[in-house]
């Protein structure tokens, strides 16, 4: 079964394709989607989302997760829009979701304990 694990960011959106029939390294795809705070907005959500829409075609994963948005900020509502957006590109290309919360405390301990870096 392929799993796309879902990042999202409006400066740096990581992905990553986990593989559980592939032979060797269970991860067999990976990248990550940038683009530059001097875009406008909607220019960087339309990116975002056919960036998405091209991994979705290449990849042709069998299930995908997207970490949903924390709503405590006022950086929350850009991130929220983005979250839509993806939302939408899945929506268009067939898929179902799987939605999972970011756990501060999960992410800060797994990234002093791995180097999870491209």
């Amino acid at each position: 079964m392929k799993i796309l694990g879902l990042d999202p960011s409006l400066r740096q959106f990581g992905w990553a394709v986990r593989d559980t029939a592939a032979e060797g390294p269970l991860c067999t795809a990976r990248g990550l989607f940038e683009t530059s705070a001097k875009m406008e907005f909607l220019d960087r959500y339309m990116y975002l989302r056919e960036s998405l829409r091209k991994v979705l075609q290449e990849q042709k994963p069998d299930r995908v997760g997207i970490e949903t948005p924390s709503y405590d900020s006022l950086y929350s509502s850009g991130l929220y829009g983005l979250f839509l957006y993806c939302c939408e590109a899945l929506k268009t290309e067939g898929f179902d979701v799987i939605f999972f919360a970011r756990s501060e405390e999960h992410t800060s301990e797994l990234q002093s304990r791995v180097d999870i870096s491209y």
